[in-house]
């Protein structure tokens, strides 16, 4: 019992050294902390790779952005079919009134001045239908007309393009003139002086079709009186039209085929 005794004492005493020499000398301390900075490093790349992609493969995460892309990309494709359908949807519905036959088209160029463009480029040629010097719309509004008409595209001039000129007449007092472009503005000119003309009044379309469906449809919008000049001494006076389309905007137009 003694023997055992005694055993027990001397491994304590032996655990007591070792535990005391282990706190006293450097040698023991730069022991341990080696080992622990070595095992240490392996820990940290493991941990950074797991907190980079928790359950997620490299080749899981490559797929799910390219899935987010397509999505983006038909996002964008179903915004342009939703504004085209309701283009669509608004023409068709007032063409029927006056038994037109249109076109739809997408606008793809513009030249010109960035908020005032001269013209536009559509997708729609000759393979369509389009000729030279087809009327151009957007709802009951005058886009333009056809001047330069290729197999898939056409160019329309726009009511300020000083190339632009038509016959035209105020919708109150029917009064007659010529509408021209003057790149800034859309002129209302050569109307007699004995001619009523008042602001605020709507400019249409006089009409000049031919037998081809070429040329200007009738009571079309151009756009309204803004400002009136009339001197006593002219024989005519004109005015400054504003169109209430804001051509540099345009996305969908309608060429009139019929």
């Amino acid at each position: 019992m003694r023997k055992r005794l005694s055993i027990t004492l001397f491994i304590l005493l032996c655990v007591s050294v070792l535990i005391f020499v282990n706190n006293s000398f450097s040698v023991f301390a730069f022991f341990s902390g080696t080992m622990q900075r070595i095992f240490s490093s392996p820990k940290r790349i493991l941990y950074g790779i797991s907190k980079s992609f928790p359950g997620v493969k490299k080749d899981e995460m490559s797929s799910l952005k390219k899935e987010n892309k397509r999505l983006v990309e038909k996002m964008v494709d179903y915004d342009k079919l939703r504004k085209e359908n309701n283009a669509l949807v608004s023409q068709f519905k007032e063409s029927n009134e006056n038994s037109q036959k249109l076109t739809p088209a997408s606008v793809v160029g513009f030249s010109g001045k960035e908020l005032t463009p001269f013209s536009i480029t559509i997708d729609r040629g000759s393979s369509d239908g389009v000729k030279k010097d087809m009327s151009v719309v957007s709802s009951k509004h005058l886009v333009g007309y056809t001047t330069i008409v290729s197999p898939h595209f056409s160019e329309v001039i726009l009511p300020v393009s000083k190339k632009f000129s038509i016959l035209a007449i105020t919708q109150q007092n029917g009064s007659e003139g010529i509408v021209r472009g003057e790149e800034d503005f859309i002129l209302f000119d050569h109307v007699l002086t004995t001619e009523a003309l008042l602001e605020g009044e709507l400019v249409l379309t006089k009409g000049n079709l031919k037998m081809d469906g070429t040329g200007i449809v009738p009571d079309l919008i151009i756009g309204k009186v803004v400002r009136v000049s009339k001197v006593a001494t002219n024989p005519f006076q004109n005015a400054e039209i504003e169109s209430m389309i804001n051509f540099s905007k345009l996305t969908t137009v309608f060429v009139v085929l019929e």
